[in-house]
């Protein structure tokens, strides 16, 4: 079976190390949901560093069999996002859970 890859033509963001894109042909139906995700990204760069942060998500395209929302740096920015989201008052530190998600610790 050939291996298309990911489809990134409904792509809201893209964080890179320090940038984020925005796609104008994809307007993000929430914003500020979609900055959240990408900082989270942006905290996975700054503790994992570049190089281990790549390493990580080509890994987990190639074991999610290139389906996106199995990538694990992915499913811990969504979960993050969707916490930031539905808690809109309830303040928590994105770095800490992220190490905390990194190791493998529990939700």
């Amino acid at each position: 079976m050939p291996v298309e890859g990911i489809k990134f033509s409904g792509l809201e963001g893209l964080m890179l190390v320090d940038t984020i894109l925005i796609s104008q042909a994809v307007p993000p139906a929430d914003p500020l949901r979609l900055m959240f995700h990408e900082l989270v990204h942006a905290v996975q760069y700054e503790i994992l560093g570049l190089d281990e942060f790549s390493r990580q998500y080509v890994r987990g395209i190639v074991e999610g069999e290139f389906d996106y929302y199995r990538i694990p740096l992915e499913v811990i920015a969504y979960d993050l996002d969707r916490r930031f989201s539905d808690n809109p008052g309830a303040a928590f530190s994105v770095l800490d859970e992220v190490r905390r998600l990194l190791k493998g610790g529990p939700s």
